[in-house]
Parts: C-alpha cells; sequence; structure tokens
C-alpha cells in the first residue's frame, strides 16, 4: 500500500513471515506513520526518515541470496541465488522484450498474477548492450536528494535503458535524486557490463551513494551492505559470502573459468529451501541460464537475441521461472505447491497441465516419499529421469533423480509401440483401414515376399498387434548389441521392410505369443501404404496437434521410421498421449480414437500366464494389461512407462536412464497404495500381499477359524 507520498505503510521490504505479532506491529507502525514524513534536516532539502526502516536487530531473517560478478579474459559472468523470503507469493518471470521506452531488454519481475493490485518488484535484467544487474533486498536505508540533480524514480531498471557500461551506471547515479520509496534505498545493486567492468552500488551511513568497484577479478554482493554491516538481513559475517570469496579466488585463468565451474559455486552457496531460482548470465555471449536450486544438474538456457527475434504477438516473452524446470517446490519432493493457480478449475491440457497436490487429489503424499525413497536405496539406485502423477486430470507430483528436464525430450523405446497401436486404431477410424482382419502381404501387393505359404498369407493386423504372427523372431534371445538379434539385423538391411516380410514361418498365427518389435515396423509400413502420407505427418495431423503434443522427434533409417522405439518426446507430452487412452480416446469433445478401440487395445486379449509364468501382464493391442486387471500400461526398453488406471482416474509416468526395473511393481505397491479417498485392494501384481500387517491378520484369521472348527469335530465326536 502507497499513501499519497509514495510512501509505503506496511512496511515495505519487511521480510519476517509467520511470525504473527511482529507482523502485527508493523503494520500498526505502518498506519501510523500514513501521515507523518518527518523532514529531519531541511539544510539537506528533503531528506527523509524512511517509515518502516529498521535497522539489523530488527531482522533475523537471511533470504538466502547472493550475486557475484566474475571475469577473466574475454569471459565475463554474473550469477545469483535469488531468495524466497522477502516475495511471499509474488511469482517470479523472466521477459523479453523491445519496446521503444527501453529498447531491448531481458527483465526479472516478481509479479502478483491475481486481481489484486500490487506492484511488481523488479529483481534484475539484461539489455542489449550487455549491461546486466541484479538486486539484493536490504532493510531501508534513508538518502540524501541534491538539487542540482534530475529527479527520477525507478533507480534500477532506469539505468538499464539509460546505459551501456558500469562507468555509465556510476555517472547516471551521481546525477540522479530518488524518489521510488520517500528517498530511501531498499537494496544493494550490482552492475556488470560485457567488459568485465562490476560495481555494487549501495547507501552510505550519511545518506550518499557508495560504489565499491571490482578490483580483482570478482566482486560479491549479499544481504549486508557492504559500506555499513549494520545495514542487513540475517548474520554477520555472512558465511555464504566468505565461501563464495574464497571460491572465486581459486579461478586464476581464463580456461579455468567455465559455466560449469560457476554453477558449482552457486551450488556451493545455495541454501536450497530458501532459494527460489539460481542463474548465470553471460553479457558477452548473451545467454541467461536458468537452474533448479533443488538439482543444479537442470538448467534452463535462453539466447538473448533468438527470444527477441520470436517475440510473441503482443511484442513480448514472458516466463514463469519456476515452471522453466516443470512443477516442483522448495521440498525435496515435488508436489506443485508453488503453482499460483494450483486452484484454477480443471481444463483439458492441451497447451498446459493444471497442478494440484497429492491430498487435494486424493494421494497420500507421504507414500509417493517412500517410492522416492526407496529407487535411491544402495541395492537399489536407480536412475530415475522423471516421474509425473496425475489424477484428476491433474499433475500433483513430479520429480527426478538424475537431474534430467521434464521440458526435454526422452526417448520413449517401446512405449513407441503403443503409440502406433494407437495410430492404427485412427487409420481405421478415418477409413484408411478396414479393419483389424485384413492380411498383411495384401499391404504389399508389389513386393515379391519370399517363404510365402498360407500361414503367412493368413497373417493379419490382429496378429501383428498382438504379436501373434508366428514367423521367427527370438528378439528376447539375444542383447539389442547381438548381431544375431532380430532387431539389430532388421536395422542393419538394406530393406527393414523386405528383411521381415521375408522372415519364415515357425507356427500357425494366433497360436503363440513372442515379444516382436517387427511386427509394429510393419504396421508403420501398413500405416503408409494405406494413407499415403509418412507416419510422422499422420501422427502430427490425426493424434500429436490435436491433443498438443508439440516438440518431438521420431527415428527413422532408410526412410523408414522406428515405429517399434524410436519416438523421442518429453514426460509432459508422452502424458498428454496417455491421458487421452485413459479418457476413452476423447480430447476436449473430440473423439480422437474411437473409445471401441482403446477398450479392445487395453483389455487382455492374449493370456501370458502358464504354470511356468504366473502372474505375468496380458497384452492388448501393444499394450501391456495387469493380469488383475488394475493398470494397462505402455513400456518401453529402460523403464519407460506410461501406466494408466482409469478406475482411478489415475496416471503415471516413468522414464529412466536405462533402468532394468519393472516400474508397474511400484505403480502397484505405492502409486495404487496411495490412494486415500478409495483405496484399492492390496493384492500385488505377483498375487501376493505387500502388506505385513495384512499377512499377519490373515494368518491369524486362518489360525483361529482352524483352531474354532478342530474344537467342534472334537466336540461333535464326543457327543457321538
Amino acid at each position: 500500500r502507497y499513501n499519497n507520498n509514495g510512501v509505503s505503510t506496511l512496511g515495505y521490504g519487511i521480510m519476517i513471515r509467520n511470525k504473527t505479532k511482529v507482523v502485527f506491529l508493523i503494520f500498526i507502525l505502518g498506519l501510523s506513520c500514513f501521515n507523518s514524513i518527518v523532514v529531519i534536516d531541511q539544510s539537506t532539502n528533503h531528506t527523509f526518515q524512511a517509515p518502516g526502516a529498521m535497522i539489523a536487530s530488527d531482522m533475523d531473517e537471511d533470504t538466502a541470496s547472493i550475486a557475484f560478478s566474475i571475469s577473466i579474459g574475454n569471459k565475463t559472468f554474473l550469477a545469483a541465488n535469488e531468495g524466497t523470503a522477502k516475495f511471499g507469493n509474488l511469482t517470479p518471470t523472466i521477459k523479453f522484450d523491445n519496446n521503444s521506452l527501453h529498447g531491448p531488454r531481458a527483465d526479472i519481475w516478481f509479479r502478483q498474477y491475481d486481481d489484486r493490485c500490487v506492484n511488481p518488484s523488479f529483481q534484475g535484467g539484461l539489455n542489449g548492450d550487455g549491461l546486466c544487474l541484479e538486486n539484493n533486498e536490504l532493510p531501508f536505508q534513508s538518502m540524501n536528494t541534491h538539487n542540482d540533480d534530475i529527479d527520477w524514480y525507478n533507480y534500477d531498471w532506469n539505468p538499464l535503458r539509460e546505459c551501456s557500461t558500469v562507468d555509465a551506471v556510476i555517472d547516471f547515479f551521481n546525477t540522479h535524486n530518488f524518489h521510488m520509496f520517500g528517498d530511501c534505498l531498499t537494496r544493494q545493486m550490482i552492475f556488470a557490463d560485457k567488459s568485465g567492468d562490476a560495481v555494487v552500488i549501495s547507501a552510505g551511513t550519511d545518506g550518499e551513494l557508495r560504489f565499491t568497484r571490482k578490483t580483482g577479478s570478482s566482486l560479491v554482493s549479499a544481504n549486508f551492505n557492504l559500506n555499513n554491516s549494520e545495514n542487513r538481513f540475517g548474520d554477520y559475517p555472512c558465511e555464504r559470502y566468505d565461501t563464495c570469496t574464497e571460491l572465486l579466488s581459486e579461478i586464476e585463468t581464463e580456461e579455468n573459468l567455465t559455466l560449469e565451474v560457476v554453477r558449482d559455486i552457486l551450488e556451493d552457496v545455495c541454501v536450497s529451501e530458501q532459494v527460489l531460482y539460481s542463474y548465470i548470465v553471460d553479457p558477452v555471449e548473451m545467454k541467461y541460464y536458468f537452474f533448479d536450486p533443488n538439482n543444479f544438474t537442470r538448467m534452463h538456457e535462453f539466447d538473448f537475441f533468438e527470444e527477441l527475434a520470436n517475440l510473441g504477438s503482443d511484442g513480448q516473452n514472458e516466463y514463469i521461472i519456476p515452471e522453466l524446470f516443470g512443477p516442483y517446490s522448495r521440498s525435496k519432493y515435488s508436489y506443485c505447491s508453488h503453482i499460483t493457480d494450483i486452484d484454477s478449475p480443471y481444463h483439458w491440457p492441451t497447451t498446459e497441465w493444471c497442478y494440484s497436490t497429492p491430498e487435494d487429489q486424493g494421494l497420500d503424499s507421504t507414500v509417493l516419499e517412500d517410492m522416492m525413497d526407496n529407487f535411491e536405496l544402495p541395492f537399489n539406485n536407480y536412475k530415475i529421469d522423471s516421474v509425473t502423477v496425475i489424477r484428476n486430470g491433474r499433475i500433483v507430483f513430479e520429480d527426478t533423480l538424475t537431474g534430467f528436464n521434464p521440458i526435454s525430450l526422452h526417448e520413449m523405446y517401446s512405449v513407441t509401440k503403443s503409440v502406433t497401436s494407437t495410430l492404427i486404431g485412427i487409420a481405421i477410424d478415418k477409413g484408411f483401414i478396414d479393419n483389424v482382419n485384413q492380411k498383411v502381404v495384401d499391404f504389399f501387393p508389389e513386393r515379391e515376399i519370399a517363404n510365402l505359404d498360407d500361414r503367412k498369407r493368413n497373417i493379419t493386423l490382429e496378429h501383428l498387434l498382438t504379436m501373434t504372427s508366428g514367423y521367427e523372431w527370438n528378439e528376447w534371445q539375444y542383447d539389442y548389441e547381438n548381431p544375431l538379434n532380430p532387431c539389430t539385423q532388421t536395422w542393419t538391411s538394406d530393406d527393414p521392410i523386405q528383411h521381415i516380410l521375408d522372415l519364415p514361418m515357425v507356427e500357425e498365427p494366433g497360436t503363440r505369443w513372442r515379444y516382436d518389435s517387427g511386427a509394429t515396423i510393419l504396421l508403420g509400413a501398413i500405416l503408409e501404404q494405406a494413407s499415403g502420407i509418412d507416419v510422422m505427418t499422420f501422427a502430427r495431423q490425426y493424434l500429436f496437434n490435436p491433443i498438443g503434443i508439440g516438440e518431438c522427434y521420431w527415428h527413422l533409417y532408410n526412410g523408414v521410421f522406428f515405429t517399434e522405439g524410436g519416438l523421442y518426446v518429453t514426460p509432459n507430452d508422452i502424458a498428454r498421449f496417455g491421458y487421452l487412452i485413459l479418457k476413452n480416446g476423447t480430447w476436449d469433445g473430440q473423439q480422437i480414437v474411437s473409445s471401441e478401440w482403446v477398450a479392445k487395445a487395453t483389455s487382455s486379449i492374449v493370456d501370458r500366464n502358464s504354470p511356468d509364468t504366473p502372474q505375468v501382464p496380458n497384452y492388448g493391442y501393444l499394450w501391456w494389461i495387469s493380469p488383475y486387471g488394475k493398470w494397462s500400461a505402455a513400456i518401453g526398453r529402460g523403464s519407460q512407462v506410461v501406466c494408466i488406471a482409469p478406475e482411478y482416474d489415475l496416471l503415471v509416468v516413468f522414464t529412466a536412464n536405462y533402468q532394468s526395473v519393472d516400474l508397474t511393481v511400484y505403480f502397484t505397491n505405492y502409486i495404487l497404495k496411495a490412494i486415500i479417498d478409495e483405496a484399492p485392494t492390496t493384492t500385488s501384481d505377483t498375487g501376493e500381499s505387500n502388506n505385513l500387517f495384512e499377512n499377519v491378520y490373515i494368518i491369524t484369521i486362518s489360525s483361529i477359524a482352524g483352531v474354532a472348527a478342530l474344537t467342534l469335530i472334537v466336540i461333535w465326536r464326543k457327543r457321538k
């Protein structure tokens, strides 16, 4: 709130949270200052004591922010960890624009994304000349004004509009008065330019500006005034400042000054639970690099000039910084609690997903935590790239154990097969293909097919979809790197389609299930033969675009798409595909693929259970089916999984860094058991109980029943 003089009446800049009494006191003090700006010294003209100003002893909360500039040779970086304490529920954004007011800029703002009128807070930025800025918040410090200086208000972003170098910034500050908060300075600013020059600008105890120039290779700014340590937030001496200064001093050559080294220093001085985001700006290369403070291997890069060349219709590009890494929170595990519209009405995730928390959607977050902990056990140590849990159409949990960026493409391996199955269903719906009973050879009339007998002539699309074609294919007998593996032989042949068509038959179609990637490769060729367009074009037109799947890549060789395992897509986008299947092929009022196809594809068509392999998943149309009907899953090599449970409106996506672990077991033993609004049965897909109490309970009841039966028999015999 501001009074008519532009002065905060609610203690602007006070960073104390969850301390009701102190906040109430600040509120009362603010109200008492509503019309009481006190002139301290008329001789210096307009020198004010700021209402709500506090000395260091009043402030015991450290915002954990720190910024530093380092330059050696031709390399220059400005880096910062941005603390959370001072911003409350404001949302950090980076905005790229190029207007006549201030020219090309990349600005970081904290904004309120609701109907309340709250002034945004400018935090830093980069202009087109390579001048960059980061602010560190400090308690109010009253400043002097001068009659011969120019009056101005936005003392932080105006220099980026007017200046190109650090020298120009200093000249600018020396010729202007402050009027933004009643002639007070509420921050310490660090400017750096592409030449390597840097300066920290702060308030002196006498009300005049102080300029701390970089004299060596680096300069550090934290949450204490470099010229007045009493003007601070948190403790002094500052351990983060000392550590950062020491680490920077160890970089002595241009060769040793790399983005990775600077990132590691940011991580070393990061208090992750108090830091909202971290970044490095390179004013020479004109690039921004943002990092997840919970996992610094997660990075998002912005090229300044590429962004300006591709501005939106409103002349700007603005990004919510925490969402650069997908939904996450300040905790170890990611419950999406930071999302500003977490309680917004549900909408179809064509452009963006809705977010919520596990508990709000009837899931127990502690069970999800237990699952992540189990992944990290020493005897497991699974390299899980991403876990995305979606319930009731909302992402409620997202995490990584490897630092994988969830907005990056990930190879999905044989999850691709389930996508291919859906494309065949769409082709049938659209009339390109009559039905699944069409003979495979009929789609290739121009080819001379070897080993052609009645068995091969009778192979249908359904046989390919269920992996029961009957031709010779022993994919699981050899490693994929082994030249004897039929996949390897197929993709090293001159004509992969001809190679598969020529394979000899070993049994009647439909009599035996064999894992068969060749069948799905043939389905891709059939799709192209029937539709007249290539697989990717068909997928874009009829599947990917309608449900919002964006950038993706489909590997091909000699013009043949790897429809059995070559799709690269982001976890959030493959989740859209899973959600389509979860919703019976419907998307926002449009039937993308028929519900009949979805029902058939995700049902147990092939019963793979036998005395030798009890309780193994069954098979549909290139979908794996729980033998107990709890889930259907698209599963790929290396533990890529899209698992759906329509009964619970539940969808989970796993991606992994090539792990040989059945993650559907985790879906059953953890995620299904996390449901608290309607708990599933506790029988796992091994057919055995996974609950120790339940086992004891069953044994106890059984024992009591047995003893009771024996007692009745004894009594009956005695009476007899």
